[in-house]
């Protein structure tokens, strides 16, 4: 995206938070042409993603270069996010509607496309297979064994995943903070975090 246009957008959202008295969405963030154009999740304010699976509550905090909870660090550089997912090492190089690395010592090959006003995300994460879907109504598909179906509820995602067993309660609140970025890079940062 152009630089200028980038600058713009990021005033914009500034004068919006200040004429509305509510704090503007994280002004460092990339913000991607993809989103300015068409929303694709629904999202909340600040910059905490918020994950419920279960009875265990997780939040990793999305800041400008990058994503921590305690289950997963990552960083970005440039066009790469380097860090961990649990103790594993994890290597991803983002380009255009790919996402390819490696995960400990397995690779890494994802797609993403935006179709129907959904972002779609494809391929295999080190062991895992991903065929998940996105758009602000639901989430769904599979990460390895686990099948997500969540709705749209209240600003969050919320549903059950099953993996086998009995079905866990999941709850999954996106803020503007990590929605605000390009799809190839929400995509990379979401699927992390289902990952570990």
């Amino acid at each position: 995206m152009d630089s200028k246009i980038t600058v713009l957008l990021l005033v914009a959202a500034s004068l919006v938070g200040s004429a509305t008295g509510r704090a503007a969405p994280d002004a460092t963030a990339a913000v991607s042409a993809d989103t300015a154009r068409d929303p694709i999740v629904t999202t909340c304010p600040g910059s905490a993603v918020e994950y419920e699976l279960g009875d265990a509550q997780n939040l990793a905090y999305v800041q400008r270069d990058r994503l921590d909870s305690v289950d997963v660090q990552l960083r970005r550089r440039g066009s790469r996010l380097d860090g961990r997912i649990k103790r594993l090492r994890v290597e991803l190089e983002l380009n255009d509607g790919q996402i390819v690395g490696v995960f400990g010592d397995r690779s890494i090959s994802l797609r993403t496309e935006r179709l129907r006003g959904q972002l779609r995300i494809d391929g295999m994460f080190g062991a895992r297979a991903i065929a998940l879907t996105l758009d602000p109504q639901a989430l769904l598909g599979e990460v390895g064994l686990c099948r997500f179906s969540l709705a749209q509820r209240r600003g969050s995602y919320v549903g059950h995943v099953f993996c086998g067993g009995d079905p866990l309660r999941v709850r999954l609140t996106i803020p503007v903070s990590l929605a605000a970025r390009g799809d190839v890079e929400l995509a990379a940062m979401l699927t992390s975090l289902l990952v570990a």
